[in-house]
């Protein structure tokens, strides 16, 4: 039977790269997060790599909760975005544990306070060119219509 449940078991994306830099900050991905609430000792950064999705790291605030052993997450925004619901907001936190976070469950809460930039290799083609130069066509042509003349 749970040889079954394991085969059935597929990941849907990559583990995610978790590393905890101290007591109060986690770096996912290349977002780095603090730790605002840890109710009942939560974080476990082994089932944080497992089911965090890279989808989660465009809210400002995460909150994991731990039901019947699964982690579930819930993304939150701070200030206006075009397309967030009212119950995106960060101001929603409290509310959202009081109604869908069972009582006693262990929970936490995540605030992205910066993101890693990484240095990106631009590879430049065999193609490319400035807007001043032409093209050994466009030159062609022009003495073409040159010799016409």
């Amino acid at each position: 039977m749970k040889e079954e449940k394991e085969k059935v078991k597929q990941r849907y994306h990559k583990l995610a790269n978790v590393e905890r830099q101290s007591d109060d900050k986690l770096k996912i991905e290349d977002a780095i997060y603090d730790i605002t609430m840890n109710y009942n000792d939560a974080i476990d950064v082994e089932l944080l790599q497992e089911r965090f999705d890279p989808f989660l790291l465009k809210y400002d605030y995460v909150v994991g909760d731990i039901a019947d052993d699964k982690l579930r997450f819930k993304g939150f925004f701070v200030g206006k975005k075009k397309r967030a619901h009212l119950d995106q907001y960060a101001n929603t936190i409290e509310d959202y544990l009081m109604e869908y976070v069972n009582p006693g469950a262990a929970y936490f809460v995540l605030e992205k306070t910066g993101i890693v930039k990484q240095k990106l290799k631009v590879k430049q083609s065999k193609f490319y060119r400035t807007k001043n130069k032409k093209t050994q066509s466009q030159k062609n042509f022009v003495l073409r219509k040159r010799e016409r003349l």
